[in-house]
């Protein structure tokens, strides 16, 4: 089947393509198991298995069999809105507590674009959930493209402009988060294959391009509107992940005030060639980390990386070897993020600094800069 990558940048703020068979190792639908695709890159692994909340080294971790599930017919009846998920799972002992984390796509995206991430995580004991935005996902944008087409100044590029500026879609994306995490909670108390239990006190966010604004909001960034900055948080999040997170101002959805209220552990990513198509670079990249508090929040910026490496539908804009090397690298620093301001694991903790960031570079992506606070 031909795949058709939506890679655009709009008005400051830059968005992932849908994602088409980009992942790596992609799950069999409704709950089938499938090999985690962090045991191809780990050096050992532990052949009993301890409890996903027990600190673990970084050279000896703890793998599980991985299994998802497709939620495909939930609905907010409260918003009108249709949310789908796919929850992936671990297979650990009935009444083991796991962390769940929440992913967002891009936009023009899907449930599939961090596949990778996603089974990272729960081989080493998470339970990860990924909604789709149906306002600004893959169907939306090729349907309203279709539309496009048809006209005299049509463009994939507005489609996509048009959708990210529609500030209905910019507040029912976090939303969506919301939902997703109501929903994983109920799932858990039903689910017949998922014998854990999940921890409701564990809980962070992922996200990439507009889904890094989402993930951004969730965690406490103010949305900026035309008459307020407006709080979209859920304090049941306590930490979150924002690949290619947007700067102030340019773009509409951040202003430098926006990120005063980020107060919980955060991580963001980005790479050297991280660029929007209007101009923002690094510098721009680089002004939410310098805007939020001080405490436990992390910059990583990868050299060499482009926009795209940082999804699984990478490969449809980019270079294959610096995205499965940028990959590693974001599987890799989210796991430990996660283990040290999730499950409070000493060790991972350490592991969020530039030395070990350093022993993660590869000739793809040759240094990383790191900075914390």
């Amino acid at each position: 089947m031909k795949r058709i990558a939506l890679v655009v940048s709009c008005g400051g703020i830059v968005f992932a393509s849908c994602a088409g068979n980009g992942e790596t190792s992609k799950p069999k639908a409704n709950g089938t198991t499938t090999s985690p695709t962090s045991s191809v890159s780990e050096n050992a692994r532990i052949t009993s298995k301890p409890e996903p909340n027990a600190p673990r080294s970084a050279g000896l971790p703890a793998l599980y069999p991985v299994s998802n599930e497709a939620l495909d017919n939930l609905r907010d009846s409260a918003r009108g809105r249709d949310v789908p998920i796919t929850i992936w799972y671990p297979d650990v002992k009935a009444g083991v507590s796991c962390p769940l984390v929440i992913v967002s796509h891009g936009a023009g995206g899907n449930r599939k674009g961090h596949v990778t991430v996603a089974e990272h995580l729960v081989a080493h004991g998470y339970v990860v959930a990924a909604p789709e935005h149906v306002g600004s996902n893959t169907k939306t944008a090729l349907s309203a493209g279709s539309r496009k087409r048809n006209s005299e100044d049509g463009k994939v590029r507005d489609v996509i402009e048009e959708m990210v500026s529609d500030e209905s879609e910019r507040i029912a994306r976090p939303k969506d988060v919301s939902f997703a995490i109501d929903a994983v909670f109920s799932w858990a108390g039903t689910a017949g294959k998922f014998k854990g239990v999940i921890d409701k006190d564990t809980v962070g966010v992922f996200g990439h391009s507009y889904g890094a604004y989402t993930s951004a909001a969730v965690s406490g960034a103010r949305l900026k509107t035309m008459t307020e900055l407006k709080d979209l948080s859920d304090k049941r999040v306590k930490a979150g992940i924002a690949l290619s997170l947007q700067g102030p101002e340019t773009g509409g959805v951040f202003s430098e005030e926006s990120y005063k209220t980020l107060t919980i552990p955060f991580l963001i990513m980005t790479g050297t060639n991280d660029q929007t198509l209007h101009g923002q670079g690094l510098s721009w990249r680089k002004k939410p980390f310098e805007l939020s508090p001080e405490g436990s929040k992390y910059l990583a910026v990868l050299e060499n990386a482009t926009h795209m490496d940082f999804s699984d539908s990478g490969r449809l804009g980019g270079e294959d070897a610096r995205r499965k090397a940028a990959g590693h690298i974001v599987k890799t620093l989210a796991l430990a993020f996660f283990d040290g301001h999730l499950r409070g694991d000493g060790n991972a903790v350490w592991r969020l600094s530039k030395d070990y960031a350093a022993t993660l570079t590869s000739e793809p992506v040759p240094s990383i800069e790191w900075q914390t606070k």
